[in-house]
């Protein structure tokens, strides 16, 4: 009986860490295929006054991204295989809702040497 109590407890826990209690949607940078389905289930899920803001602050820290991971590489390298770029999209994006995308767009725009 106990284990049969602890196994609901957990499947309980497991439901809820998914977003199984209306928690906001994250977004899943395993592959670009995954990335692109969590973006539209997170944009699914905004109503659209907050659809912009989303939006902004996705190619804002997409922007970023480009600018300071991929544009490290110099004329001679080579250039960033779909593997790289998806590590970095993973260190920007992975595991974060709207919310915290909009958070971190604003954070990255007060950096220094960032143009406003």
């Amino acid at each position: 009986m106990k284990k049969l109590f602890l196994c609901a407890v957990c499947a309980i826990f497991l439901f809820a860490c998914s977003n199984g209690f209306g928690g906001q949607p994250k977004i899943d940078a395993s592959s670009i295929e995954s990335i692109t389905t969590s973006l539209n289930a997170i944009r699914a899920s905004l109503p659209e006054e907050k659809k912009e803001a989303f939006e902004g602050a996705l190619i804002a820290t997409i922007f970023y991204a480009v600018m300071t991971d991929l544009g490290n590489s110099t004329a001679g390298q080579k250039e960033k295989t779909e593997e790289e770029v998806l590590q970095i999209y993973k260190k920007y994006l992975n595991g974060k809702t709207a919310d915290q995308i909009i958070v971190q767009a604003e954070e990255l725009q007060e950096k220094p040497g960032l143009n406003k």
